[in-house]
């Protein structure tokens, strides 16, 4: 039994006549007939009675019909897979992020890509920076949304600055600070913070202590919490300050006061990156997508590609 005598068995239980099974097969009668009599003997029972007015399935006629049109379908479903695969417009595709920065970007572009690559499943994975990057160095996503900082120790990938991005201090509109028009950091100094845990946030932590040495104070951070919208509830109810990305913080409480840190050590970007020897062929299609979104709306400039 091959694919063949199953196609030549269904037009025959489709039209139930020979000859005009035989025009739509492109063949002549007496073949198709000649076909189906090797099939029964292949299979050593009937599978249609014949008479000169009508061809009628057998019994076990129809439970070939039924379990050959359901084997047909398979196979037509396995030989578009691979066609689709071997094109790269099929598979699937993990997007890690982070998720304040790029809430208005990640789901256009994923919105475009779905539109042009229908059988592309794409999976979120949102995690806080250093859950993120351990997924991502462990090939577990294929794509990462994250902020340039939390590169470092990465190795063989490629990233694209998205959108400029840096350091504020946050705090809740009533706060006594948010009536002053500058910041002055001995007065923070005396203030609570919140602030990520080490594990959610690592390379983050290492930077917010840095950036605060370098202007003479140690942020007395009081609790710390494992989730951003948790830690922010807290500055949204006047219990302590904050230092976060600047456009992040904005997703979860967009009328938070905040006061942007000046200098070069508080700069940085959000960005996407993706693995060099990724050999998932969706990776270079989803890229070309966001480039083709970037340009279409002018959101970067050139000189961004890296």
């Amino acid at each position: 039994m091959n694919t063949k005598s199953i196609k030549y068995f269904l037009a025959v239980a489709e039209y139930r006549n020979f000859t005009r099974a035989g025009e739509h097969l492109f063949i002549t009668q007496s073949a198709l007939s000649h076909h189906i009599a090797e099939l029964e003997a292949e299979l050593e029972t009937k599978l249609f009675t014949r008479t000169t007015r009508s061809v009628t399935l057998t019994p076990a006629g129809e439970i070939m019909h039924r379990s050959a049109k359901e084997l047909i379908a398979l196979l037509d479903r396995i030989t578009d897979d691979i066609k689709k695969a071997d094109s790269g417009v099929s598979g699937e595709l993990v997007i890690g992020h982070l998720m304040g920065p790029f809430k208005e970007i990640l789901p256009e572009v994923t919105r475009i890509f779905q539109l042009r690559y229908p059988d592309v499943e794409i999976r979120y994975v949102r995690k806080n920076s250093g859950p993120l990057s351990e997924s991502f160095l462990r090939g577990e996503v294929d794509v990462i949304f994250s902020m340039t900082p939390f590169f470092e120790g990465f190795a063989d990938f490629e990233w694209r600055a998205l959108q400029a991005d840096g350091v504020s201090i946050f705090m809740d509109h009533n706060h006594p600070l948010a009536k002053e028009e500058t910041i002055d950091f001995s007065v923070v100094s005396k203030e609570r913070f919140v602030a990520l845990d080490e594990t959610e946030a690592p390379i983050w932590n290492q930077m917010v202590m840095r950036v605060c040495a370098s202007r003479g104070f140690v942020p007395n951070i009081v609790e710390k919490a494992d989730r951003i919208d948790a830690l922010l509830m807290e500055v949204k109810a006047g219990l302590a300050l904050t230092i976060m990305p600047t456009t992040g913080c904005h997703y979860y409480f967009s009328d938070l006061h905040y006061f942007e840190v000046d200098g070069d050590d508080t700069k940085f970007s959000d960005a996407v990156a993706w693995r060099t020897g990724n050999n998932n062929p969706v990776v270079p299609l989803f890229i070309s997508v966001l480039e083709d979104y970037l340009s279409d709306s002018g959101k970067t400039k050139p000189e961004q590609i890296l």
